[in-house]
């Protein structure tokens, strides 16, 4: 447990570059190489680009947008923003255009940080609408490790600067540096921890993101309580993959590490992710469940193309883990067996996060239990946390110091929630409120969040502030859940997303969604079913996964044409796939019918926020016509497998 606490983010920065100068911070690769930058040479490029940015006029409470991914000057950018009291807007490079262009009249941008050369052809088209924008500057990826070179060792971008003929001003990552260090030292700004030091806009699934205002305290907050319950170090290493302008990525990773001395490697291209793991041999990761679904369908995979003794074998040691876990002995066959197969499949896995893994915490949607299991016997604990931006964003989290498979783990030290079953009742939603768990009987309700980590509020939204925000601070999460006697919160779904079947069951369609995604045969699901006799799903298959298991089966084909979507077999084998995964479900949540798509569910086509979470309404309107053929077909009853009950029947 760390004794330091800190107040503003201004506090972690200083005290970071003064204990850590010489330790790495931040690793890129150029080209077969990693280059690393010190905690010192950080330290020179903030100062410098803070001086340059109260050259260019940013003041106290000015916002400084940044659309861009991962990199060092990422980092650079806030932390000189912060030194200024101005605010710090991320925003993704993948992110729409009408969306970029919300955000930045709503958040009146003084300066913008561009993270490619790509992104000024939409920004340019955007500037007549953007009144307050005066200055974008132009990132320069391969010139920040230790020093900076001449901007015109980069054309391209140089080329572009000097035939730029717009009404804002545009100048070099670079030159501004230059112009920061021409301008001195610049003293940063005493600033209050109740200044907002970042606006975070959430993509809802539906209408306009809103601009969530998180303090200094608030961010600090959240980072002095997550050092207590992870166990992290300067000798900590993470690849950094997940995106910073998500507060999750933000605040448990990049301030959390760095006040901690540690080492941030940031990961290349998603193809490349395997390869940069082993380069860099991470101690810790963070990451988001969709991740390691895409790991666990891979393993999945691999295991079923073996004979059936070495699936045997598998399930015999994963079965010896289990024991060991709850305190029980095995026998000396089921030892053999379990470090024959450490061996020759979980040692591998263990290789594929870099050797060095302690743990993996996971955040950002609900992890599905049977891969937690399944690391956690593969020797690598994965540690599943809960948040929300609004809440900076980490409420709890499970850890070394206390874990409980299916929950979403303790509350962080200063922070308190309520259990509001009132909120059920007011959406409709309360019947099969209460959850048993070991033989313990729990009410349900609306997570309601307290501590200094809630936000301050909705940028110029007064009204969306105080539906969101109790009279006494509290802020509604709009998930609902339980605390059960050992202080673990558990999450069973979001409140607006259930709906009630027919017949009057209630149905949490996320929970659906993520069993169906752990077929390796499956990108993406919606599931649907709003007043409808039963479940449907439209699913996005992944085309190279089908095509494999088409040639295992003596089916040659190198292309998939649209109308392999409705052969017999293809449904027919989806289906054993889909009934293998439900198995333990219960009748009424069955996926009675199913539509196949190619194309999955993007950010780029509207269908997922920036945070990956579904665009429900969107889709529906996309692929009403298919959805709404699965109910023309009016399946009789008795094939649903239902009772009279379950189907409404009195």
């Amino acid at each position: 447990m760390s004794p330091v606490s800190f107040y503003t983010l201004l506090d972690i920065y200083q005290r970071s570059i003064q204990s850590f100068g010489p330790l790495k911070l931040f690793g890129v690769k150029c080209h077969t190489t990693w280059k690393w930058m010190t905690y010192a040479e950080f330290a020179t490029c903030v100062e410098r680009m803070r001086s340059g940015l109260r050259s260019l006029g940013v003041k106290m409470e000015d916002a400084v947008a940044i659309i861009s991914n991962n990199h060092p000057e990422w980092a650079i950018a806030a932390y000189a923003s912060y030194g200024l009291g101005a605010r710090f807007v991320p925003m993704y490079e993948a992110q729409a255009e009408q969306e970029l262009e919300y955000i930045l009249q709503d958040c009146r941008a003084h300066v913008l940080f561009l993270g490619s050369t790509a992104l000024l052809k939409t920004i340019r088209v955007l500037i007549p609408r953007l009144p307050d924008l005066k200055h974008i500057v132009l990132l320069e990826h391969d010139t920040l490790i230790g020093h900076v070179n001449d901007a015109r060792s980069a054309p391209h971008q140089y080329e572009e600067v000097s035939s730029w003929a717009g009404p804002v001003h545009l100048i070099l990552y670079s030159d501004l540096l230059e112009l920061g260090q021409k301008a001195g030292v610049d003293i940063p700004e005493k600033v209050d921890p109740d200044v907002v030091a970042t606006l975070i806009y959430t993509s809802g699934t539906t209408g306009n993101p809103k601009g969530v205002m998180l303090t200094h305290q608030n961010i600090t907050a959240n980072v002095n309580a997550v050092r207590q319950m992870l166990p992290m170090s300067s000798e900590d290493c993470s690849l950094a993959f997940l995106p910073w302008a998500h507060s999750f990525g933000q605040t448990a990773e990049l301030h959390s590490l760095f006040s901690l001395g540690a080492s941030i490697a940031i990961a290349g291209p998603k193809e490349r992710l395997l390869q940069d793991l082993e380069e860099i041999q991470p101690t810790v990761l963070f990451i988001v469940p969709r991740l390691l679904n895409k790991m666990y369908t891979s393993v999945q995979d691999k295991i079923s193309s073996k004979s059936p003794l070495f699936q045997q074998m598998v399930q015999r040691a994963l079965q010896s883990r289990e024991k060991r876990r709850n305190g029980n002995s095995i026998n000396l066959l089921d030892q053999v067996v379990e470090a024959l197969i450490d061996r020759l499949l979980f040692s591998k896995i263990r290789a594929r996060f870099g050797r060095r893994i302690r743990y993996v915490f996971c955040g950002g949607a609900t992890l599905n239990q049977d891969i937690a299991r399944f690391m956690e016997s593969v020797g690598i604990p994965i540690y599943e946390g809960y948040g929300l931006t609004e809440a900076s964003p980490v409420v709890s989290v499970n850890s070394p110091l206390g874990c409980q498979p299916g929950s979403v783990g303790r509350l962080l030290p200063g922070v308190r929630v309520v259990i509001d079953p009132q909120a059920l009742y007011e959406e409709g939603v309360f019947e099969n409120s209460v959850s048993v768990r070991s033989n313990n009987v729990y009410l349900e309700g609306e997570v309601i969040v307290y501590g200094q980590n809630v936000m301050k509020g909705y940028a110029l939204r007064p009204v969306e502030t105080a539906q969101a925000l109790t009279g006494d601070g509290g802020l509604r999460t709009g998930d609902r859940g339980y605390l059960d006697k050992d202080g673990f919160l558990f999450v069973t779904g979001r409140i607006k997303e259930q709906y009630k079947l027919e017949n009057g069951k209630y149905i949490v369609p996320t929970l659906l969604e993520e069993k169906l995604k752990l077929s390796r045969f499956i990108l993406n699901a919606m599931v649907y079913g709003i007043n409808r006799p039963y479940n449907v799903a439209l699913i996005v298959v992944d085309v190279n996964a089908v095509l494999t298991a088409l040639k295992r089966q003596g089916l040659s084909c190198t292309a998939f044409p649209e109308e392999l979507l409705e052969h017999v077999e293809l449904r027919s084998f989806l289906r054993e796939e889909i009934d293998r995964l439900f198995h333990r479900f219960k009748k009424f949540e069955s996926i009675v019918d199913f539509a196949l798509i190619r194309d999955d569910f993007t950010v780029e086509n509207g269908m997922l926020t920036p945070s990956q979470k579904l665009k429900r309404q969107k889709i529906w309107e996309v692929y009403r016509e298919k959805i709404e053929k699965l109910y023309a077909s009016q399946i009789p009853p008795f094939r649903l497998g239902l009772t009279n009950s379950e189907r409404g029947v009195r």
